[in-house]
Formats: structure tokens, sequence, C-alpha cells
């Protein structure tokens, strides 16, 4: 009789703690959801694609309707995984969307992006990153011809939350750059530019990061590394790092040290073809 009480108690003690773990995990599932989970990328479609699952992209997978064709409202990524025969400048920006840049800051910055993509040299090629809210990266839009229309759409949606882990910030976005240094055998200038309000909560993974991004491609090209600190106070230990640093206080500011950071990579690019 005593060994079935306590087995009773085991079996009882069992469930409880099962129970504890169901409202741990789902309050975890609600924290992420309002802490940065919704910075996903959105569904994207490929010119051509009509079945189901035949758009899928490395951001995503093309939207279908109940016919099994595509649905009108996937964004469609032109020219896509992009490739060129003309060396053109590539620009991934990665867009801090940490807990600290909530409120008026991000409205701004995003605000920024946005009047900027309508200025800058039309023969820049931009993919837009940010932070997904659980510590990684998340590609929001890739290098395609008609990313500058795509970021402009994605930017409004974008959320904040979380901590700021440049070092894995760099890390993606050296891959990524890495990977369209191949598709284009060498020819173009692959750039990374980040705007950060902030210091990295993985500050030694960051400066690991930093000399990998400072490794040339495949075929010798360098990886450089700009950054924006935007409404921070002081200057970001990712200064001395970077081929290019910056600083900007408002919209208009930031908007100038955007234009300010392509355009001095757009110069030397001209001065290679004269």
């Amino acid at each position: 009789m005593r060994s079935s009480a306590m087995g009773s108690e085991v079996i009882f003690m069992r469930t409880k703690l099962s129970i504890l773990a169901t409202i741990v995990l789902c309050a975890m599932v609600a924290l992420h959801a309002c802490d940065g989970g919704n910075n996903r990328p959105p569904a994207f479609s490929t010119p051509g694609s009509t079945s189901a699952g035949s758009g899928t992209t490395s951001t995503g997978t093309a939207q279908t309707g109940s016919s099994g064709k595509q649905s009108s409202s996937a964004p469609v990524l032109k020219n896509y995984p992009f490739k060129s025969e003309r060396s053109l400048p590539f620009w991934s920006i990665h867009l801090d969307t940490s807990g600290s840049m909530e409120g008026e800051k991000i409205v701004a910055a995003k605000a920024a992006i946005i009047e900027f993509l309508d200025q800058a040299d039309p023969e820049l090629v931009f993919a837009l990153y940010c932070f997904d809210g659980m510590g990684g990266t998340v590609e929001m839009v890739p290098f395609c011809e008609n990313s500058r229309e795509l970021i402009k759409k994605v930017l409004p949606g974008i959320g904040t939350g979380g901590r700021t882990p440049l070092g894995g910030g760099i890390r993606f976005t050296t891959e990524k750059l890495r990977e369209q240094e191949e598709r284009q055998l060498g020819h173009g200038q692959f750039n990374g530019l980040f705007v950060t309000d902030g210091a990295a909560d993985d500050a030694g993974d960051m400066e690991q990061a930093v000399k990998e991004m400072n490794r040339p491609g495949t075929y010798g090209s360098p990886m450089n590394l700009y950054t924006i600190g935007f409404q921070l106070g002081g200057t970001h230990a990712l200064a001395a790092n970077s081929v290019k640093y910056l600083e900007a206080d408002d919209k208009a500011g930031l908007v100038a040290a955007l234009m300010e950071a392509t355009k001095s990579e757009t110069e030397t690019i001209d001065d290679l073809l004269k």
C-alpha cells in the first residue's frame, strides 16, 4: 500500500511538472511574438512560378491560392538570385531592430532608409537584414533587381525587440556577401552597412566576426564594413574596424550618412573606370 501511494505521488508530481513546462513554453512563445518575433521575412515569389512551392526562395515561399496558382499578393523577386555581367556595388543594409530602437527611433530610421533609397545612385544593389528578436539575423529582402521597391514595402512592418547580436549579424552579412561575390565571379564591390544605436551583446563574437569579414572572398574581393551610429551618444566599437564610420542624430542626419557612406564607394568605382 505504501509503495502504491508513493507511486501515485510520483505520477502526480510528474504531471504537475509537465503542466508547468507547458505554461512556461506558452509564455516564451507569447513573449517572442511581442518582442521582435514579427521580424520574419515575407513570402516572396519568382517570375514564372505558378504551382505551390515552386516560388521558394532563401527568404520565404511563394503564397499560393486555392487553385494552386501564385497569389497576386506575393511580392515578386526579379532577377533572383541576382547576377549581372556588370561590376556593380552591392550594399546589404543591416538595421538594428533591438529593443533599444523602439519608438520614435525605429520610426525615424525606417523613414530615413526609405528616403535614402529614393535618392541613392541607381547603380547600387541593396539587400535588407535585421535582428529577429531571438538572437539571430533574418534576411528581409535579398539582393535582387527590384530590392529597393521590396525594402520600402517591408520596412513599415518591421518591429523591435530583443538584444543586439552584432557579431552574429556581421557573420550573417559576410556569408551573404560572399555568396554574391561567387555569383558575380568577383565582379563587383561587396559592402555591409550597419545602422545601430548600441553596443553589441556579443562583443567577443563581434571581434571574431570582423576578422572573418576581413578575409577576401573566393575571387579575392574584399568584404567592406561600414557603420552608422544612430543616436548613439558616443563612438561605436565598430568604428575602428569600419571602412567608414559615421554618426547621425535624427532622420535627416541618417539620410545624409547613408548617402555619404554609399557615395564614397561609388566615387571609388568611378575612379577605377577612368
